[in-house]
């Protein structure tokens, strides 16, 4: 069993889950690129509202939502990888939320960013502000203890 399949899903059940395409390796980093581009250019607003709109390219079946959520792992893995290349690693976590998001929708996962702010001035969080990735109400780019740390502002789709 994977260890990060037995820390997010707990227990000694074993998932099968989907391989990521083959295509989809080679377009991330265009897609991750884009994203990273648009957001520089035209603003977190535009790219938000953009997420809304992400196509569905590749079709994979998933059996259940613990399923999706260790496959949107994999893809979180490949777009983390591919702005660590393009940016030395430097990007604001609304921009590495955009693209994580982006990345997830074009496999039709509900994928949505969360903006928060610090719930209070005692959280050891360097930031006012937050920005991270949510699947089913759970985050999915943050470590879980970020809901607790922030007050969430905004969350972008809405459904």
């Amino acid at each position: 069993m994977d260890v990060f399949q037995f820390v997010q899903i707990g227990g000694n059940r074993e998932f099968f889950i989907p391989d990521v395409p083959k295509g989809f390796l080679f377009r991330s980093m265009f897609y991750t690129l884009a994203s990273l581009f648009r957001f520089s250019r035209f603003g977190a607003n535009a790219c938000l509202s953009r997420l809304e709109k992400a196509p569905v390219r590749y079709k994979v079946g998933f059996r259940n939502q613990d399923v999706e959520a260790l496959f949107a792992r994999k893809i979180i893995t490949w777009t983390l990888f591919w702005i660590r290349i393009l940016r030395n690693g430097k990007a604001l976590c609304l921009e590495r939320s955009i693209a994580i998001a982006y990345n997830l929708r074009l496999f039709g996962i509900p994928a949505q960013v969360v903006i928060g702010r610090k719930a209070a001035m005692t959280v050891t969080e360097k930031y006012d502000y937050h920005a991270w990735v949510e699947l089913y109400d759970r985050p999915i780019s943050d470590h879980v203890g970020v809901r607790s740390q922030f007050i969430e502002v905004n969350r972008v789709p809405n459904s």
